[in-house]
This record gives C-alpha cells, sequence and structure tokens, in this order.
C-alpha cells in the first residue's frame, strides 16, 4: 500500500512555516481506494506575506479544522502505507506537524525529486508545476497542497517505469551511478560493486572516492583480481565526512550481506549487565549476551568490556564478585572489599542496598549528545545522534534549520542499528580526531 502526500506551507523556511492545506491519495493493489483533500486553520493568523506564498486567506481557512482534527482520520486512511512525497522540505514539515500533536513517524525514503534525479530525468531540484511543464504532462494542477493525485501519476509513470514494484525498496537518496572514473568526486562516501545480475557484491568507505574506487581496478592482489572481474556496475554516496562513512559502509554490509564482504558480515551481540533477585533473595547483577532490542541499562560489545565494568562496581560499591557473575566458587569470593555476604557474615538486607545502588548507577551515566561533523555540501553540516548512549543514527542538516533537542534531529536522521561495529567506529573516531560531544538534554 502507498500513500502520496501533497502539501502547502505558509513559508519555505522550516523553523518557521506550518500546514494550510494537504492531500493523500492511498494505492493498493493498483487501486485508489482514498483520496482526500484538506485545508487547515493556522494556529496563528496569517501574515499578508504568508498568505501570498501559500495560495491562502485568512478569510477561507478560518473556518476550517485545525491540524490535529485531522488526526484521527489520517491515522485511518494511512495505516501502514509508505508515504510518498514530492520533496524533502514537504516531508520534514509533515514529520514536524505531526511530532507536535504527539505522534512521531519515521523518516521517508521516497522522495518523488531525489528519485528522478537518480534515474537522470532531473538534474536539479524544480517546483511541481515545473516538473509537470518540462515531462510535458497535460495536467491541470489544483490549488497548492493540493496535488496528491498528480504525485501519484508521476511516480507511477516515471519512477516505477521499468522497475515495477521493487522500486520501493531500492536506495534512493545522493546515490550516483559511476559512467566515468575521472569524473569520480575526491571527497568521502561508500561505494557499491554490483554484477551483471545486479545483486551487491561489494560495499567499501573511502576517504577519497576517487582514489579509492580506481585503487580495486589498478591493484594486483588475487582478491581485487577476483573483485573486479565479477564487479559490472559501481555506484556511490557521498557522506561529507570519514566517521559517517565507516557508519554507513557498516549498516550497509550487515544488510546487503556482500560476498566479498567478509569481516562485519557475522552479527556480534552485545552483552548487557542485569539483575535479578535470587532465591536467597540477594539482589544479584550479572553479565549475560542478549540482543539490543532487550534496551537493558548498560551495553558493551563483548565479554571483558561488561566484566571490567562489574569489577569496578566491585571497587566502587564494596560488592561480592560471586553476586557479580565474576566469580563461580561455592565458598567465599575473592574481592578484596565483599563485606561477607558470600560467608553470611553481611545481612542481604545491608548487601542489596549497596548493589541496587551500583546498578542505578550504570544507568544515571548514560550520556545523550550528538557530534556535528562537515556535511557534504557547504550549505549543511552532518551530525551522529547517540541517545541515552545508544547510537541512533545520522543526518545532514541544512544550516538555515536550528536544531536545539533530540526531537529536532528527527526530521533529519537517517536511523540505523546500534551494534558492535558503530560502536567501536564512533568510540575510536572521538578518540583519533579529537571530536567534541555535545551534550544534549
Amino acid at each position: 500500500m502507498i500513500a502520496f502526500l501533497d502539501i502547502q506551507t505558509t513559508s519555505n523556511n522550516y523553523k518557521l512555516a506550518s500546514i494550510v492545506a494537504f492531500s493523500v491519495v492511498v494505492i493498493d493493489d493498483e487501486r485508489i481506494i482514498h483520496s482526500i483533500e484538506r485545508t487547515v486553520k493556522p494556529l496563528n493568523v496569517l501574515s499578508s506575506k504568508e498568505e501570498r506564498y501559500s495560495g491562502y486567506s485568512n478569510s477561507e481557512l478560518r473556518s476550517q479544522n485545525c491540524f490535529a482534527d485531522y488526526f484521527a482520520e489520517l491515522v485511518e486512511i494511512l495505516g501502514d502505507a509508505v508515504v510518498i512525497f514530492f520533496d524533502k522540505f514537504s516531508e520534514m514539515i509533515w514529520r514536524k506537524s505531526l511530532r507536535e500533536i504527539g505522534f512521531p513517524v519515521n523518516k521517508s525514503q521516497q522522495i518523488i525529486q531525489e528519485l528522478l534525479i537518480r534515474k537522470g530525468i532531473l538534474d536539479q531540484k524544480t517546483s511541481l508545476d515545473s516538473l509537470c511543464n518540462l515531462l510535458k504532462k497535460d495536467t491541470s494542477l489544483n490549488r497548492l497542497g493540493l496535488n496528491a493525485n498528480v504525485l501519484a501519476a508521476i511516480y507511477t509513470e516515471y519512477v516505477l517505469a521499468d522497475n515495477g514494484s521493487e522500486a520501493i525498496n531500492q536506495p534512493v537518496a545522493d546515490y550516483k551511478v559511476v559512467t566515468d572514473f575521472d569524473n569520480l568526486p575526491k571527497n568521502p562516501g561508500v561505494y557499491y560493486f554490483f554484477d551483471s545480475e545486479k545483486a551487491v557484491i561489494y560495499v567499501g568507505k573511502a576517504i577519497n572516492l576517487k582514489e579509492r574506487i580506481k585503487a580495486h581496478f589498478s591493484s594486483k592482489i588475487p582478491f581485487e583480481l577476483t573483485l573486479t572481474e565479477s564487479t559490472f556496475s559501481i555506484e556511490y554516496k557521498e557522506t561529507g565526512n570519514e566517521l559517517i562513512s565507516l557508519l554507513l559502509e557498516s549498516a550497509e554490509i550487515a544488510r546487503l550481506k556482500p560476498i566479498y564482504n567478509t569481516q562485519q558480515i557475522e552479527d556480534i551481540l552485545p552483552w548487557t549487565i542485569e539483575s535479578r533477585i535470587d532465591k536467597k533473595g540477594i539482589f544479584r547483577i550479572f553479565p549475560k549476551e542478549k540482543s539490543y532490542s532487550d534496551n537493558h541499562h548498560s551495553i558493551s560489545f563483548n565479554r571483558d568490556s561488561v566484566i571490567t565494568k562489574l569489577k569496578n562496581l566491585a571497587l566502587q560499591f564494596s560488592l561480592c564478585y560471586r553476586f557479580l557473575g565474576i566469580e563461580r566458587t561455592s565458598g567465599s569470593c575473592s574481592s578484596p572489599l565483599c563485606k561477607g555476604v558470600c560467608k553470611g557474615i553481611e545481612s542481604r538486607e545491608a548487601y542489596n542496598q549497596r548493589a541496587q545502588k551500583a546498578f542505578d548507577s550504570l544507568q544515571s551515566k548514560k550520556e545523550s549528545y550528538f557530534l556535528k561533523l562537515p556535511g557534504r555540501v557547504k550549505s549543511e553540516e552532518a551530525f551522529v545522534l547517540v541517545k541515552d548512549g545508544v547510537y541512533e543514527g545520522f543526518g545532514f542538516i541544512p544550516l538555515e534549520y536550528p536544531v536545539r533537542s533530540i526531537a529536532d534531529f528527527e526530521a533529519f536522521i537517517e536511523p540505523y542499528d546500534n551494534t558492535y561495529f558503530t560502536n567501536r567506529s564512533i568510540h575510536q573516531y572521538m578518540n583519533k580526531k579529537g571530536i567534541v560531544k555535545y551534550n544534549l538534554p
């Protein structure tokens, strides 16, 4: 099920813009099952400049519903549909508007402008009206924001052409096809080698895309010779900086599992620190290998680092090695500061109180921060977001859009899983480059 969504706003400024009109067309099995057009009463009276920009007047909007009043209708008709927008700005404003009424939504990877640029139909961003003129479509556009039906027609005719429904799952934004090595950029990025069946067989990252890709084809190493002989086409995506190249490469290898990438394909599950009350009433803290989705207090990616944390807790809170899962002896433990709970000398109530404080301290030490990095072009900055000590993903923010909280990043972030490789990449890069962390509330 696919939903096409067109909107009109009061401004082209992300911070100030609000929706005054929108339309939705939902298609399932090539049939339109929902089609709506709505105008929206703004929270504040529009200025004359906003009236001119939006094409809507205060007098005609005054009697309409507020955006929040359409929430129930939107939830019902959109459901689990893949939502497709004309441009990135529309997608960001839509997400901001839903977030303001308490309904966060995932970032869309389906932007018609970007899809058409990737297919070579467009060479730069343009308006819907200009696009229709370029495509020589005999289309009478409705009022601004009420043209979801036109988006559906353009997507069906030009995006899905020769691709079928598989286009929904293909990478879309910012990917470029290599046609000439000499025209490759000398910028950081991630590149993809495809075989004759259009399957990705290798994913790599580079500080200099041109030099790295050319190096594959000039190498005499047997692995490189086999790889390049199997390569039929190449695509790449610029990232603006080395860290995002590392993070994207790791995520793409995990997602695509290319046959010539061997180091990162196997998933490495993290070790967590958990707690429970045992049959004797002792508050136990212990290491356990689990999936990240369990989201426990402390997450690391190898057992040794977890054991080191537990030993530090033992020293800081005078805890017992046996009840920390460090030792499995039946008698007393070897912890130098244990007060004798394992010997029956210390009461379990006294021990449990300290153990609970130790476990709680793990949670209190989690940080939320972002790293500010160079963008792909001068008009943007890149960021990597860590929330409560867990890597959330990365994104690119135009310089004119202010961000001051985690919620502000949601319009721009590309979410990715926290893994051993992402965790290691972030910390090693920070140590090597001396990157400053910007703390978030």
